[in-house]
């Protein structure tokens, strides 16, 4: 049996970049083995698959080329967006179904979406010997404002410089081996620059769950804004942008909020192909 996989990429900055999601837009008959078979072929850090639900507008699932993961951002902008862009959906407010429940879900007339993220949890410490050692950087480098912290499932990694940020070559194997230890998904290193566009510019290894570097990360960034809000770090504005993916040469581009007390995510999407999986 054929299966069609639109390739999607979300969090584009200006028309370009952003970071590929599969889409499986009619995936309610697939089993749980075959979702990660597809999502293994697609190769994307990872693939959405759309079904239905009674209790929201859609039950979306998500995939690594080797786990299943409760939430995904940009799969889930990539997801949206092409309903969207399908006449599926329309703009207005909507919600999905995922592992970590009900979470809304705004098509804004530019054709935007934001996610809404669930409730954050700021965890525990983690020592930075063991921050530096598995980033391959010394102590210098990292900021002195905030501590290496858990927010949700990431760690939140400050440092001095963008040039820092754009030069790490971090040890893949000693990320992943740290991010089992504490239990979080991966590393979200970030800088504060004197920019006036964006609030940060960040990147996330998540090795652990098979994605070696992501080049927009949502849930993470998501954690971020509110790891920031939870120091009062954040400047007093309506809508932050944050750029990641330039060391990867994919520069991306994440819009955040806060609304009604829940931190959103948000930004654009464009076409990159269809695929085509004999399952």
């Amino acid at each position: 049996m054929d299966i069609e996989v639109t390739k999607v990429n979300a969090f584009v900055a200006d028309g370009r970049g952003g970071n590929l999601a599969g889409v499986m837009l009619d995936a309610g008959a697939l089993s749980t083995e075959q979702m990660q078979f597809i999502a293994t072929e697609v190769g994307a850090s990872e693939t959405a698959f759309v079904g239905p639900t009674e209790e929201a507008t859609n039950h979306l699932r998500f995939f690594t080329p080797t786990v299943e993961v409760p939430l995904c951002g940009h799969a889930t902008i990539a997801t949206w967006w092409l309903l969207n862009s399908l006449g599926l959906q329309k703009p207005g407010e909507h919600t999905q179904m995922t592992a970590e429940g009900i979470l809304n879900i705004s098509l804004d007339e530019a054709g935007r979406v934001f996610m809404e993220q669930p409730p954050q949890e700021l965890k525990g410490f983690v020592n930075p010997n063991i921050v530096v050692d598995a980033l391959g950087i010394s102590l210098d480098v990292l900021s002195k404002d905030l501590p290496p912290q858990i927010m949700q499932r990431q760690l939140m990694i400050g440092l001095t410089s963008e040039a820092a940020l754009h030069e790490l070559r971090p040890n893949l194997e000693k990320v992943s081996k740290v991010s089992e230890e504490y239990d979080f998904f991966g590393f979200h290193v970030y800088v504060l620059p004197e920019n006036e566009q964006y609030l940060a510019s960040v990147r996330n290894f998540c090795p652990r769950v098979g994605i070696d570097e992501d080049a927009a990360t949502g849930t993470g960034n998501g954690s971020f804004l509110e790891y920031l809000r939870s120091y009062n770090k954040l400047p007093e504005q309506d809508v932050y942008q944050i750029e990641q993916g330039i060391a990867m040469g994919q520069h991306s581009r994440l819009f955040g909020m806060f609304r009604n007390g829940r931190v959103w995510i948000g930004g654009t999407a464009l076409p990159e192909g269809q695929l085509t999986i004999d399952i």
